[in-house]
């Protein structure tokens, strides 16, 4: 175990591999310089800032003390404008966006490293918009990672922050991880409340309901102590956590997230550890608390520091994308779609230390795009996918996936309908498909055999009310199925992998 190692770079170059296998046609990357004068990008994030229907680029930039923004032209290729958000944040590390405010323009969070701590920047919009910061956890203490999420089911996103504490002590509190609880209002105001019981070397942190439950939990990583927690939210208002472990069998984890690689409904766990130089991830094996099952994808990339995944080369499954510090090696896995998947490495580049890496649709076009900062490199590259899928309606699902290829709002890329529970005695509530089944979508609700409600949702979770609930000590199935503008809907995966279907709710 130890800190982050600095190793050197090579040249910069693209290639695509099988390692220990033979080589096979894959999805590639063209290269494409963003910025070559990025002081240190240590973090990255996508989202409209601007508002002109594109998606730009956040970076840290973290010996430059910056906040910026790399402005998308729309054009193909893109052609990209440097514009600041905070040129004068303390060492920025990680970044995330969304709509914190609720005015439907992106807004910012950053961690600043330098005792700064976890600012949150509101966007008021222009041409380009302009910020104001605010910091929102407690001064004098350092950030390592941020993220965004609705803890508390209030409908409004609310901060998380990974702290570095490194004047821990009385009178400031060695919390580790906490969240920031948004008020709502405009400017919105923000409790600082802590998660984790203790100190956590937090680099990475993360909000995803793992228990299907149909909260936001938490997922962070101890990078000092050789764990990777999840914090399970009990769904109070506001919530209390309950600091459970994924895994202690990593050696210096420096990133984590998540996604449903084995297509089964629920969210595993992908990790970056440095000193062991592993990228993995751990399957969730189901239930209010969820065992963990390690599945390695690499040991062989020194210094691993950053994971994610995206579904690369379209075929319906998760893939995962890696970067590792020491080899300045960036590289995807190509999910074969099995249950459990197995992964193929294709190499993508050598990224000069690929601190914070992205996966984000940039160009015109159906394709998942990747974004690299390299941090020692002082550069960050676009990497366009050259998939180049069909996609005459322009709604980001290619045609050969899509139901309606000629209407925007139909299309079915396969979906759970997930976190389903119960709020209070009266209501039910499950986690949306719609962003997968498309704006269309509708809820066929079920219980004990027959059909209750049918009901329609725009995309945000949706509450349904049974005015039959079952007394104390009875016993009820409910079973909630999306469907889609296209007439077909679905029920999950069976266990074979295929995806179950039916007619549409009336």
């Amino acid at each position: 175990m130890s800190g982050r190692r600095i190793g050197g770079f090579g040249p910069f170059l693209v290639s695509a591999a099988l390692a220990g296998g033979t080589a096979h046609a894959a999805t590639t990357f063209t290269p494409r310089l963003l910025s070559g004068n990025a002081a240190q990008p240590a973090g990255l994030a996508t989202g409209d800032l601007d508002g002109d229907g594109d998606t730009d680029v956040l970076v840290a930039e973290y010996t430059g003390n910056t906040v910026a923004w790399y402005q998308n032209s729309g054009s193909t290729p893109p052609v990209w404008t440097k514009r600041t958000v905070d040129p004068f944040a303390s060492g920025p590390i990680t970044v995330a966006a969304g709509d914190v405010d609720g005015d439907d323009d992106v807004d910012v969070f950053a961690a600043n490293f330098n005792n700064e701590g976890i600012a949150f920047y509101e966007n008021h919009g222009g041409t380009p918009p302009t910020w104001t910061k605010q910091v929102i956890s407690g001064f004098w203490v350092g950030a390592w990672g941020v993220a965004a999420g609705d803890l508390d089911g209030d409908g409004d996103l609310d901060g998380i922050g990974g702290l570095t504490n490194t004047k821990c002590g009385p009178p400031l509190p060695c919390v580790g991880v906490e969240w920031y609880d948004n008020d709502g209002r405009s400017p919105p105001g923000f409790t600082a409340r802590p998660i984790s019981p203790g100190l956590v070397g937090a680099s990475s942190v993360a909000a995803a309901d793992v228990d299907g439950d149909g909260d936001r939990d938490v997922l962070a990583v101890d990078t000092g102590n050789d764990r990777v927690f999840w914090y399970e939210n009990d769904g109070a208002h506001p919530p209390g956590w309950t600091q459970l472990l994924v895994t202690d069998d990593v050696d210096d984890p420096w990133s984590v997230s998540t996604a449903d690689l084995d297509r089964d409904g629920d969210l595993d766990v992908l990790t970056a550890s440095a000193e062991d130089d592993r990228v993995a991830w751990f399957e969730n094996g189901g239930g209010p608390r969820p065992s963990w099952t390690m599945r390695t994808l690499a040991s062989h990339r020194d210094g691993a520091i950053a994971v994610t995944a995206a579904d690369l080369d379209g075929d319906g499954d998760p893939d995962v994308v890696a970067g590792s510090w020491n080899d300045s090696t960036f590289v995807w896995y190509e999910s074969d779609g099995g249950t459990p998947p197995a992964f193929i490495e294709h190499v993508i580049a050598l990224c000069g230390g690929p601190e914070g890496i992205a996966a984000a649709r940039i160009d015109s076009d159906a394709d998942v795009d990747l974004l690299c900062a390299g941090n020692p490199a002082f550069r960050v590259d676009y990497f366009e996918n050259d998939a180049n899928y069909l996609d005459a309606d322009g709604d980001g699902v290619r045609d050969g996936l899509d139901c309606a290829p000629s209407n925007p709002a139909g299309f079915a890329v396969p979906a759970e309908v997930r976190g389903f529970g119960f709020p209070s005695k009266s209501s039910l509530i499950w986690g949306t498909a719609a962003a997968r089944s498309g704006t269309g979508a509708t809820y066929d609700l079920t219980r004990g055999g027959a059909a209750v409600a049918c009901l329609s949702d725009g995309g945000a979770t949706t509450t349904g009310t049974d005015g039959d609930i079952p007394p104390p000590g009875a016993l009820f199935s409910y079973l909630v199925r999306a469907a889609n503008v296209c007439g077909t809907g679905t029920y999950g995966f069976a266990t074979s992998g295929a995806e179950r279907t039916s007619a549409a709710c009336p």
